[in-house]
């Protein structure tokens, strides 16, 4: 998860520099779904208990884990993400 002011900074960063190349963009963090799931119930002033969430059986292909490997983005730029999922 990465905030679009970030992606913004980030597409600048590489141009200022005029560096060349395929960076991954993003915190370099991953996050559960619980957690994306409390934030978003959060920004609406929701908690689990207001709003119960459901689970399913996963389907065949989901992805349990996944976070942008930013590394090159930050050693080439110096750029780091500013706003965190909260």
């Amino acid at each position: 998860v990465v905030y679009i002011d970030d992606v913004a900074r980030a597409w600048t960063a590489v141009i200022d520099r005029d560096q060349a190349g395929i960076f991954n963009v993003g915190t370099g963090r991953s996050h559960s779904i619980n957690e994306i799931v409390d934030q978003v119930l959060a920004s609406f002033g929701l908690t689990r208990d207001d709003y119960p969430v459901k689970y399913e059986p996963p389907s065949p292909g989901d992805q349990r884990h996944i976070e942008a490997d930013n590394r090159r983005l930050v050693a080439a730029t110096g750029w780091q993400p500013a706003v965190s999922l909260a």
